[in-house]
């Protein structure tokens, strides 16, 4: 934030550099990092669960033409 006659902090900061606490490090570790890593692992357990074989994906691509064609 940049103010007239205060420089670019804002009140009551005496330096431009944000000092985190330990706990808002901690919770941007887990908003980056670990949340995002756990819901990749349940995508991918869920996507390992489901058998998609020749049979499944030609019946599908029939179903799509005869959606397209009506």
């Amino acid at each position: 934030m940049w103010c007239q006659n205060r420089g670019p902090q804002g009140p009551g900061q005496t330096s431009g550099k944000p000092n985190p606490t330990p706990l808002a490090q901690e919770g941007i570790l887990w908003l980056v990092a670990a949340i995002p890593a756990m819901l990749l692992a349940l995508a991918m357990w869920f996507i390992s669960r489901y058998e998609l074989t020749d049979e499944v994906i030609d019946r599908i691509n029939r179903e799509i033409e005869k959606r397209h064609k009506s």
